[in-house]
């Protein structure tokens, strides 16, 4: 595959990033003393953030942000787990860990519920549904109608 055709791990992700960069808070589920990391992306599925500190992967994790992630909505707290993490390349005298991380809660894209990650359903357009919606969806619609209504939501999405 030649350079010009590979894609990198932003470009082939089910949700689409956002590039930031912010300084945050971290604090481990059940630790008292925050630290401090940055934040690099961040999508309706997760974020990406840059440490001095190796996490494992599973650690749940609080974030404390200044950074709004969706229009009109500050949140300031939120919980997430560490999917995966690397060490960056030996370019600083103090190491880099990159940690991908996955909200714990999200929220419904029909009825904005907040619901826990593993209940989501969500579909390949990255339109995500809570277990109720999903079941009225497949209960009451069929054909045109249903396409037309996944339409719409994944319009709110974009």
């Amino acid at each position: 595959m030649t350079e010009k055709h590979k894609t990198s791990n932003l470009d082939s992700r089910a949700f689409h990033r956002r590039r930031i960069q912010s300084p945050v808070r971290l604090r481990i589920d059940g630790e008292e003393n925050p630290f401090t990391a940055t934040l690099y992306d961040y999508s309706k599925g997760g974020l990406g953030l840059a440490t001095q500190f190796l996490l494992p992967q599973s650690t749940v994790i609080q974030i404390t942000t200044p950074v709004t992630f969706q229009p009109g909505n500050v949140l300031q707290s939120l919980d997430a787990q560490i999917v995966w993490f690397r060490q960056e390349p030996e370019t600083h005298d103090i190491p880099v860990f990159d940690l991908g991380c996955r909200w714990l809660v999200m929220e419904c894209d029909c009825c904005h519920t907040k619901v826990p990650y593993r209940q989501l359903h969500c579909s390949e357009d990255s339109v995500c549904l809570c277990p109720d919606c999903l079941n009225e969806l497949d209960k009451k619609l069929n054909g045109p109608l249903k396409q037309n209504i996944h339409r719409f939501l994944l319009g709110n999405v974009i």
